[in-house]
């Protein structure tokens, strides 16, 4: 897939992927103070994954001014990707972390 970035820039996946690992990120909204607060803890953890080769992105549906003004004011330094009309997220059985871990317990432990 391809989508913009909050800064305007069009990012694919697969030009991401050429490099190495990807980890995705999906929020539901720029205002939520919860999704915005995972988005933070994310960017503490930026260092961690870029240690490891790894390239992080987070894909929402806000706007792209909506998404330029959540990366300048929690300061994030890894690209946020607009996709306004959710067409990623519905276009594939996407699972994350938290899902997995609270639907599927036994799940949380392998690797």
């Amino acid at each position: 897939f391809e989508l913009k970035s909050a800064n305007g820039r069009a990012v694919r996946l697969g030009d991401l992927l050429a490099r190495g690992p990807v980890v995705i990120v999906w929020y539901q909204d720029s205002t939520s103070p919860y999704c915005r607060l995972v988005l933070r803890r994310y960017q503490d953890a930026l260092p961690y994954i870029r240690n490891h080769k790894a390239e992080l992105i987070a894909i929402g549906p806000s706007s792209q001014g909506a998404a330029q003004g959540m990366v300048r004011e929690l300061g994030l330094k890894f690209d946020v990707l607009c996709d306004p009309a959710n067409q990623v997220h519905s276009s594939s059985a996407w699972c994350t972390w938290p899902i997995v871990r609270s639907r599927w317990p036994q799940l949380t432990a392998t690797r």
